[in-house]
């Protein structure tokens, strides 16, 4: 009898295979030889995560330098290998990874591996059957200081294909507002806005970037102007998720407060339209509010006056579960338990309810 070996294994064996493997383990499966690089390379760009830290760690100004420079890096060697084979862009189904562009101060341990924006583009344009995004887009200038311009010719046809879009982090509006202008919101299933902050200065005219009195730059919510794209037109929307920095507690700036009003009435808008279809409905925010003596924040004050009777007025024949997040006691609705009480007797008994006063993240990590 002949002594079976790997290589003689029908391709639907490798394939198996390869599903349970490591993205290390599929890397050395792909390199043994050129019949197993052919059945398995598909697998390997399946799932692309170009991550590797978590996002409150890339995205989050004076970080580590290397960290940022080890996801550029996966970056580079992402964006060449689609380049050299178009054909692998065909294979990707997720796509989950910041977006780096280098502007000045380019640190040394990356200089050789520069790679222009259009040639971003133009490898992101080969994701044409990609299903799943989240990204967020940064412009680093120099060690530890991110600004999010991404100006240069972006493309009309993003993530085209995509049916579930979380954008995270530092983008600029006109980024955010293409990629959810390129896909079809009827096909929509998962909506994730996580901390999207634009950090430009008047690209938007809408939002300012203004200094308050404690030295302190307030980096604009860019939702602002996003959710009115997909309002009315998200027919098959699954699960929303919902994550804002709310407001520092520096002295009111006039521009931030309207803008954070018009938030409000955007969300509002936005959550009256998808009731009919959203089984999951988290919303978060007060991340760097700072402690105040005050019994009511304004951003909780905005939320219970705008967002918070949309939600509990609201008809949603397919809800399994709403959480609320960093929102704090509020004269209008009587703190968290009175939320929670309103929540249970407006969507029933059946609905799973999470009212917490903390948020997820802190003030430290976004700082």
């Amino acid at each position: 009898m002949v002594a079976a070996t790997f290589s003689a294994l029908p391709a639907e064996i490798h394939v198996a295979i390869a599903r349970y493997c490591s993205n290390n383990e599929l890397i050395n499966l792909c390199r043994t030889c050129k019949q197993t690089n052919e059945r398995c390379l598909h697998v390997l760009y399946r799932h692309v995560d170009l991550q590797g830290d978590r996002y409150d760690e890339i995205f989050a100004p004076f970080r580590a330098e290397r960290q940022v420079t080890n996801s550029y890096k996966r970056q580079h060697r992402f964006v060449r290998a689609l380049l050299s084979h178009p054909e692998y862009g065909t294979y990707v189904r997720s796509f989950n990874g910041p977006l780096f562009k280098w502007s000045i101060h380019i640190p040394t341990g990356i200089r050789e591996t520069m790679i222009s924006e259009n040639e971003l583009w133009g490898a992101l344009l080969l994701l044409t059957r990609v299903q799943s995004i989240n990204v967020g887009a940064i412009s680093l200038l120099t060690s530890g200081h991110f600004t999010s311009e991404f100006t240069l010719n972006i493309p009309s046809r993003l993530f085209q294909s995509a049916t579930s879009v979380t954008l995270a982090g530092y983008m600029e509006y006109n980024l955010a507002k293409t990629i959810l202008n390129a896909i079809d919101p009827a096909m929509l299933k998962h909506l994730g806005l996580d901390m999207v902050r634009d950090l430009t200065r008047g690209k938007t005219p809408h939002l300012t970037r203004e200094r308050g009195q404690d030295g302190l730059f307030v980096a604009d919510d860019a939702t602002t102007g996003l959710l009115p794209i997909l309002r009315g037109r998200c027919t098959s929307l699954r699960t929303v998720r919902l994550r804002t920095l709310g407001e520092i507690e520096v002295p009111h700036v006039p521009s931030w407060e309207a803008a954070e009003e018009a938030r409000c009435v955007e969300l509002a808008s936005f959550i009256r339209s998808v009731q009919a279809t959203v089984e999951e409905f988290t919303y978060e925010h007060d991340g760097r509010t700072r402690k105040t003596n005050t019994t009511l924040r304004a951003v909780d004050e905005r939320f219970g006056r705008l967002v918070f009777p949309t939600i509990v007025s609201g008809i949603w024949p397919c809800l399994t579960s709403i959480e609320l997040k960093g929102v704090r006691d509020s004269t209008i609705h009587g703190g968290t338990a009175e939320m929670t009480k309103q929540l249970k007797a407006a969507l029933g008994v059946k609905i799973c309810v999470i009212v917490r006063e903390p948020g997820q993240f802190t003030e430290e990590e976004y700082m």
